[in-house]
């Protein structure tokens, strides 16, 4: 069960890192496009489509990257709850 747990924070660690890489890359591929079309690149705009609650991040939120990632927390918080009821039980 600790190995499980080990890989779970693995692949919870490396879905954040792999989400913010691509995140990043996906708003230096909006700047480049936004050159493109105009000529310079106004990274007020940018950061503010990329901001949290935007609209032109959806695709970078809601993927099969983050719908694994939310399951793999589901089960790691139920491993860590049925841990401490059993060490409860074998403490009382």
């Amino acid at each position: 069960m600790k190995l499980g747990l080990l890989v779970i924070l693995l692949h919870i660690i490396g879905g954040t890192l792999y989400q913010t890489i691509s995140f990043r890359n996906y708003r230096d591929f909006l700047a480049e496009v936004y050159k493109q079309n105009f000529g310079f690149t106004d990274w007020e705009y940018i950061n503010q489509i990329t901001s949290f609650m935007s609209i032109h991040v959806n695709n970078q939120y809601f993927n099969i990257n983050t719908f694994l990632m939310f399951t793999t927390l589901s089960i790691f918080i139920a491993i860590v709850i049925h841990l401490l009821k059993n060490n409860k039980s074998l403490g009382a």
